[in-house]
This record gives structure tokens, C-alpha cells and sequence, in this order.
């Protein structure tokens, strides 16, 4: 059996082949970045040079300083990530995470438009937020063990993820704080995705069994 062939097989087993290829690249790509720093600069979102380099808006994820932090945002990716894929199916989780990616990076760079605030934008983190916030709603009773000791369900934690990286992007300024934690609101759009639309949502499927109800009582009512 060939590597490809392996690699393959590794990324499919679990249902989670998103999720691991995100967390590989990322572990990859930061520590070539730590181990040649121009490299750095092909993946990070810039909005100085960012028409230069558009695919920056999904890339900046992938590297990070090459810490602790880095291997528990790692970490934290497999386990939190793994199973929203496993539960939403790879499409949708890779829809949804390529939007928690590009929703602030496209506002990062329209206050820099505006002359607010201009700051290299990268780490694993910034999506997380969004990950981890879809994750407690859809899990909101799940526990984990904090510091391996006292249980805290999965609703805190998803607070608790949204408040640090406000407070650590805040201290630059209060919008880069909001525009840190604005992917959340991609778990709302992506759950009412389509509910509203001619033709999907409850209602519509109601009125569509209400009606081929009627329509075999007609079919087979007796005529006397």
C-alpha cells in the first residue's frame, strides 16, 4: 500500500477528513513558518498587501506561533471539530468553517478601509470561536473536565472561549475585540440556512403532507 493511499485512509477513518487536514496544515505550514519567517507572510492576512495575496482571507488560520498554544488549539480542533463533522457531514462543516474563516478576515480588512486599526491577522484561534460556540449550542449539557478536575458543560465553554479572545484582541481596540468573535454568527445563519426558503423548512413539508393527504382521500373516497 502506497503513502497517498494510507494518508487517505487516515483522513477518512472517523469521518472527520476536514477537520484532520485543517489541524495537519496547520501544525505544518506554522512551524514552516517558524523555521523560515518569510514564508509567513504568504499565509497571513495583511491588509497591506492582501490584493497581492487574496487567498490570505482562509489561509491565516493555519500559522501560529509555534507554542503550547498552538498544540491545544490543535487539540482542540480535533475533538471539537471532529465531532461537528461528524454530526453536520463534511460539506456542510467545510462550508461552515470556510465562513467562520472569511467572515473576519473581510471585516478586518473594511475598518482598515476605514482607518480604525491595520494588524497582521493569523492564528487557529480566531475560527475556534466559532467552532466552539456551534459546538456548545448544538452540545450544550456536554462536560469536560477543566484543569482534569472540576466538570463544566460545554454551554460555558463556548462563553468562556468568546470572552478570552475579546478581552485578547480588545486590548488593540474594541472593534478588532468584536470582529475576533464574530464568527458565532455564522452557527445562526448556517442552522436557519433555508428554513425560510420557497420550498424547505417544517412548514413547507407540512403543507406538502397536508395536501398528498387530501389528495389520496380523493383518490380513494367511495361514491355512493
Amino acid at each position: 500500500m502506497d503513502y497517498f493511499t494510507r494518508f487517505k485512509r487516515f483522513l477518512l477513518e472517523g469521518f472527520m477528513p476536514v477537520t484532520k487536514a485543517t489541524a495537519i496544515l496547520a501544525g505544518i505550514i506554522s512551524i514552516l513558518c517558524f523555521a523560515f519567517p518569510p514564508l509567513a507572510s504568504l499565509f497571513v492576512l495583511n491588509p497591506a498587501n492582501f490584493l497581492f495575496r487574496p487567498w490570505a482571507i482562509f489561509t491565516y488560520p493555519l500559522v501560529d506561533q509555534v507554542s503550547f498554544s498552538l498544540l491545544f488549539a490543535v487539540i482542540w480542533l480535533w475533538f471539537i471539530g471532529g465531532s461537528l463533522e461528524r454530526t453536520w457531514g463534511s460539506y456542510k462543516y467545510l462550508r461552515f468553517q470556510l465562513a467562520v474563516t472569511a467572515l473576519p478576515g473581510v471585516l478586518m480588512l473594511l475598518i482598515t478601509r476605514l482607518g480604525v486599526v491595520s494588524v497582521p491577522f493569523f492564528s487557529l484561534w480566531l475560527p475556534l470561536v466559532g467552532t466552539t460556540w456551534a459546538w456548545a449550542e448544538i452540545y450544550p449539557d456536554r462536560e469536560l473536565l477543566f484543569m482534569g478536575i472540576v466538570p463544566v458543560k460545554a454551554r460555558w465553554i463556548g462563553w468562556l472561549e468568546v470572552i478570552l479572545t475579546f478581552i485578547s484582541y480588545s486590548h488593540i481596540h474594541i472593534l478588532l475585540g468584536l470582529i475576533s468573535i464574530s464568527g458565532i454568527t455564522m452557527f445562526y445563519i448556517f442552522r436557519n440556512a433555508g428554513r425560510h426558503r420557497w420550498g424547505h423548512g417544517p412548514a413547507f413539508k407540512k403543507k406538502m403532507a397536508e395536501w398528498q393527504h387530501r389528495r389520496k382521500k380523493e383518490k380513494f373516497k367511495i361514491v355512493k
